[in-house]
């Protein structure tokens, strides 16, 4: 039996795409543990501050983006996108370097924000990029693969870090991260010069989203607003957000009461790292692409979201350092390797206007909207209402319920739209 099904025509593609992910995840895996060390030492609600202060960010960066992405290629704009957060990792290890306590200070608050902007938008380009030059049917088989790179790169990220950090600082790992992203710029150019001059997709169906399109920076909101399909999807990424961001909160203060030293909880973040991107790396590998082929896209969007719910009723019961990491590497193990690369399939039956503006809104401005609620809602029940950790999970169980009957209705839309195109 094949481990992938994959023609001969495809390899050189879909292993460039492979690279290009890993890349782009071993950079932002390298910034990863750094962030959350930084989050640990935060109290809840200035840490829900730090959230809020992400999604205004979105909100002043999304027009920009629409502009970009309406006025040039994808094989201009994108190495634009990267090379501007390289720039940005360049200017923190100035400041960090040569900057007193004081701007130290500042600026922890501000690299907590920035990596946080950082990885959504690097990823949700690059997922914008693949759904652009494959076609739904190929994306089913080679996604996962795909994917894999990713997951490689992670754990790469994860064991440089743990590895260096001690030695090296944390302020010189932003060399490191700088350089590597440079090299997932390159490997979007070699892809985008063996797919030859860009053909512009476009979707001429009127129940198609892309048949509200007018074009400017505005437009991918304006799609989401008009379509039931895409509010569905915005639907699915705010739950999931809203729902990951209370784990991470429930995460900062069982490691931040475990490892009161701040090299020990970077470390300590990067060993999670390195056992979820091995998980994800495995599964990605053997059972993605059969599992989408044969059980459909639907089926893995509904992964997620019922183990959501097995493992917040776990920490409901027993809310430990211990079942927090199994849940945080099982949960974030099928986001990855299922939950992630399904929805990305979702958007090859769609055209640009969607895939760059409207997803790229989605991936952006919804996922951290979400995150306020998370955020804000953990603060008001942990720190205004002094409720524990288990009790907390309990009342996000209802949440991650409804999370559950998005995916099934965002599974069938997905099949109807993919039969009608």
């Amino acid at each position: 039996m094949k481990l992938v099904e994959i023609k001969k025509s495809e390899i050189a593609l879909t292993l460039l795409s492979g690279l290009y992910f890993f890349f782009l995840l071993t950079s932002y895996y390298i910034l990863r543990p750094m962030r959350e060390a930084e989050g640990a030492e935060r109290s809840s609600t200035r840490l829900a501050w730090l959230f809020t202060a992400t999604c205004v960010t979105m909100i002043a960066m999304q027009p920009l983006y629409g502009w970009v992405v309406s006025r040039w290629p994808r094989r201009v704009f994108i190495p634009w996108v990267y090379r501007f957060f390289g720039l940005n990792l360049g200017l923190f290890f100035l400041l960090w370097r040569f900057g007193g306590p004081a701007t130290a200070k500042v600026l922890s608050d501000v690299f907590f924000v920035w990596v946080s902007v950082f990885n959504l938008f690097v990823v949700a380009v690059f997922w914008s990029f693949m759904a652009d030059i494959f076609r739904e049917e190929q994306s089913k088989r080679l996604f996962g693969l795909i994917a894999v790179g990713g997951s490689i790169g992670a754990v790469t990220g994860a064991q440089i870090t743990r590895s260096l950090v001690g030695w090296v600082g944390n302020v010189n790992m932003l060399l490191v991260s700088l350089v590597v992203l440079e090299l997932a710029t390159q490997c979007m150019l070699w892809i985008a010069r063996l797919r030859g001059p860009e053909e512009l997709e476009h979707a001429e169906q009127a129940n198609m989203p892309e048949a509200a399109q007018v074009g400017d920076a505005w437009n991918g909101l304006r799609l989401i607003l008009r379509s039931p399909f895409l509010r569905l999807v915005a639907a699915h990424f705010f739950l999931a957000s809203s729902i990951g961001t209370v784990l991470y909160f429930e995460q900062k203060e069982l490691v931040q009461a475990g490892f009161p030293d701040k090299a020990a909880r970077t470390q300590a973040f990067a060993s999670i790292d390195v056992w979820t991107n091995a998980a994800t790396f495995l599964v990605q590998l053997f059972v993605t692409g059969r599992l989408v082929k044969r059980m459909g896209i639907g089926f893995a969007l509904m992964l997620g979201p019922v183990a959501a719910v097995v493992m917040l009723v776990a920490m409901a019961i027993s809310p430990t350092l211990g079942v927090l990491i199994a849940a945080q590497i099982i949960l974030r193990t099928l986001q990855h390797a299922t939950t992630r690369p399904a929805r990305e399939m979702i958007f090859t039956v769609v055209g640009r206007e969607v895939k760059y503006k409207s997803k790229g809104f989605i991936d952006t401005f919804v996922y951290r909207f979400g995150d306020q609620l998370g955020s804000w809602g953990f603060t008001g029940l942990f720190t205004t209402l002094g409720l524990a950790l288990g009790p907390i999970a309990w009342v996000t169980v209802p949440v991650t319920l409804t999370w559950c009957a998005v995916a099934r209705a965002l599974g069938r839309a997905q099949k109807k739209l993919a039969r009608d195109e």
